[in-house]
């Protein structure tokens, strides 16, 4: 099986000069600027895991395994918790300087911090996934 990473060497590249323009723009630490660096920040690390975890799994009897895995696990990290940077971002435009503001980015941290406890737990349960020398990422 081969995978094309082009889309998301692209979308880094991208990405990245998004990430060197937004740094010319406004350097007061708002809740809403720390929020879009982070999104910035999560995206960029999320795209870059990817590349990394697809192309050692393509070459895994190449690579150590636990590099693989633990760039794996990263990725897993990252990928959905995505989302939770951008609710957290909206929830700062939308409810700037609100006292229903921190509440709201308070509860809506909760599913991303029991996914982050699935994902670390990962290496005992296998859950979410596996790798070894004999077969493998499942």
């Amino acid at each position: 099986m081969r995978w094309n990473i082009a889309p998301e060497s692209i979308s880094l590249v991208i990405l990245s000069i998004i990430w060197i323009y937004s740094r010319r723009g406004s350097h007061i630490p708002t809740l809403k600027n720390k929020m879009f660096q982070g999104c910035l920040m999560i995206t960029f690390g999320a795209m870059l895991t990817n590349i990394l975890s697809t192309v050692m799994i393509a070459e895994y009897r190449s690579v150590p395994i636990w590099i693989i895995g633990a760039v794996t696990t990263v990725y897993f990290v990252l990928t959905p918790l995505m989302g939770l940077v951008y609710f957290m971002y909206v929830i700062s435009v939308i409810y700037a300087e609100s006292a229903v503001q921190k509440r709201m980015i308070s509860y809506g941290s909760i599913p991303g911090i029991l996914y982050l406890g699935l994902v670390l737990l990962n290496p005992l349960t296998k859950n979410i996934f596996s790798i070894n020398v004999q077969q493998g990422y499942e």
